[in-house]
């Protein structure tokens, strides 16, 4: 319909205009003048309206001709950081996005006892990145920077794996990765803001740190989750280098060796549905040969076994972990020699606040090679309570006091006054 067919005749509106004028100025006569007038007026007004109906149907031509653009939302900072701990639901489709470089960083400070190092620190900057090759690749890459306990900084490539998902059910990666044992190891990697506490417990602690079991694997994994009953069944499967002792702390062996030595290992876990949703029980287990560096006489096969269970709701996470050792001596003939550690960490979310508890022990045999090689091989007990107060969504503020007993030679108890300022990008 054109736009002049939505309005009345011309002479219509005249006619109109006409008759309003008479009844407004009362005498007025039309003589020739006035026709004349009108006729000039009427001109005018059909110029203008042939222009409203060229413009309106200009208008008309650009809405067809340009398409609607719809803007979708930015990723949240949950999107963007998804915790390791969330397993994918079973049948969901991944989307291919673009690459961003998330990121990690804390600063703080410590007051600690046992000659350790006080003041204030800058703690490590992870950069952390998820390629998505694929609807099928993928990738993980962190590069962390951080100080040692002389204060140079140094970088650590901590994981490098490349995965191929072949169903929503599996998916193999291939690389260093995070050892897959309990729950803690895979839940939360090195970026501070993750977990809840400032200290890892310090059995499952980095290499670099202390750790007394292997915290990453150079190798094969696959890992998913399978549907039963009204919950999910998890599972990984897992082979590649046997760590070494070297310098008195574990060495992954990133690029192999010589005599490398294997590793294997397993994590089976249950994560209920219905009225027990986000509780998760396991077993896992873990198998190595492991050389000494410094003493070609010193090879030890671990063996772990132990067990876990989660609860990670809006109110409460709970995470405990239990590993039994039995390591067999291959080249002193001393035997196997039987230890165990273990923690249980239980905290309370409140809104912005979590308080926090953690109980810690480490029942080591000194008999055994494995334990007497590493510096921090040693039975220890700890305790732990702190409040962690979120800012944001990726900032948080933690404080952590520790007592800790360790049964060093000589023995050792201390304390540690622990804060950190811990932040995600």
């Amino acid at each position: 319909m054109s736009f002049n067919n939505r309005f009345p005749l011309r002479k219509l509106i005249f006619v109109g205009l006409t008759a309003t004028i008479a009844s407004a100025v009362p005498g007025v006569s039309f003589g020739q003048a006035d026709a004349e007038r009108i006729r000039e007026l009427e001109r005018k007004l059909d110029r203008s309206l042939r222009t409203i109906e060229d413009l309106s149907n200009r208008l008309k031509d650009v809405e067809t001709r340009t398409p609607v653009r719809s803007e979708s939302a930015p990723p949240s900072p949950a999107q963007e950081h998804e915790h390791e701990r969330r397993i994918p639901e079973i049948g969901s489709e991944t989307s291919s996005l673009p690459t961003l470089l998330k990121g990690f960083a804390d600063v703080g400070a410590n007051f600690v006892g046992n000659g350790g190092n006080k003041g204030f620190f800058d703690g490590s900057v992870d950069f952390y990145l998820t390629p998505q090759l694929s609807s099928n690749i993928k990738t993980v890459i962190e590069l962390v920077f951080e100080h040692d306990s002389t204060g140079v900084l140094s970088p650590d490539l901590e994981r490098l794996q490349v995965g191929y998902t072949f169903t929503n059910a599996t998916t193999v990666w291939l690389g260093r990765f995070h050892t897959p044992f309990g729950y803690w190891n895979t839940a939360f990697h090195h970026g501070q803001q993750l977990q809840t506490s400032v200290l890892r417990p310090q059995m499952i602690d980095f290499e670099d740190h202390g750790g007394v079991i292997p915290a990453h694997t150079v190798g094969v994994w696959g890992t998913g989750a399978v549907r039963a009953g009204t919950g999910r069944l998890t599972y990984d499967l897992y082979a590649g280098n046997s760590p070494s002792i070297h310098g008195n702390e574990l060495d992954p062996n990133n690029a192999g060796k010589t005599q490398p030595g294997y590793s294997a290992g397993f994590n089976l876990g249950y994560l209920f549905g219905g009225s027990a949703d986000l509780l998760k029980i396991g077993v896992h287990g873990y198998r190595a040969v492991v050389r000494d560096d410094s003493l070609a006489l010193n090879v030890t096969r671990a063996n772990i076994l132990g067990g876990y269970a989660v609860l990670d709701s809006a109110a409460w996470e709970v995470i405990a972990e239990y590993y039994a050792l039995r390591n067999e001596d291959l080249s002193g003939g001393t035997g196997s020699h039987a230890s165990w550690t273990g923690f249980a960490q239980m905290g309370r979310r409140l809104e912005r606040w979590t308080p926090y508890v953690r109980l810690e022990r480490a029942a080591l045999n000194q008999a055994d090679n494995y334990f007497a090689r590493l510096a921090t091989g040693r039975a220890y007990s700890r305790q732990a309570s702190g409040l962690r107060y979120d800012l944001t969504p990726n900032s948080a503020l933690k404080m952590e006091l520790n007592h800790t007993v360790s049964e060093a030679t000589p023995r050792a108890v201390f304390n540690q006054l622990l804060t950190q300022w811990a932040i995600r990008f």
